[in-house]
């Protein structure tokens, strides 16, 4: 319900003192389903102003102690001010409606666990962005060192490859020189009493 129009003939004057009742009870239905609809009040048959028992101004009174939104005298029968009513209604209803969008988006932006919630939302975006600047950096600096052979390094070659000798292994290096010695020192040398060969 988002607008209630109560009219009265500007002729007849018991129409115009039931708008108080009516105006009262429409109020008091309203409290119960807490509804605050556009109250308009509407003076008919304008166009018989030799007929007139209610004044203009008596009208507008009443329409301004009762808390009426807009008041307008009309008549159905001649047209006279009701487009004016009508897009005066309208007028109304869409600034009613932009005002509670208003205050909504308001009551959101003060409530206390959405702003909790946004800023947990900045911090998290935030640790993100670190997180991919230092990846960044990492990838960058690996490239710029290059790849290394860790057996060129001096830790491998006083550390760990004496270890793995002890183990009885070798490194390619260090096999290809120990067959050189090897077959260095395992030429046979004739004995001068016996055919067979002594290895020394």
């Amino acid at each position: 319900m988002d607008c209630i129009v109560i009219s009265y003939g500007v002729i007849s004057r018991p129409t115009f003192e039931s708008v108080t009742m009516i105006h009262d009870r429409t109020v008091r239905s309203l409290e119960d389903i807490q509804k605050n609809p556009l109250l308009v009040l509407v003076g008919n048959k304008a166009d018989l102003e030799e007929e007139r028992q209610v004044s203009r101004e008596e009208a507008e009174s009443l329409a301004r102690n009762l808390g009426f939104d807009l008041f307008y005298e009309c008549s159905a029968k001649t047209g006279l001010h009701l487009d004016d009513c009508f897009k005066s209604i309208v007028e109304r209803l869409d600034e009613k409606k932009r005002n509670i969008q208003d205050k909504t988006l308001e009551t959101v932006l003060e409530d206390p666990y959405h702003e909790q919630q946004h800023s947990q939302q900045e911090s998290n975006q935030k640790h993100e962005e670190e997180e991919e600047e230092e990846a960044g950096e990492e990838e960058e600096d690996e490239e710029e060192e290059g790849f290394k052979d860790p057996e060129d390094t001096p830790d491998y070659k006083h550390e760990v490859e004496p270890a793995i000798a002890a183990e009885g292994f070798t490194s390619t290096h260090t096999e290809s020189q120990s067959r050189r010695v090897s077959n260095n020192k395992q030429k046979p040398i004739e004995s001068p009493d016996s055919k067979c060969c002594t290895i020394v």
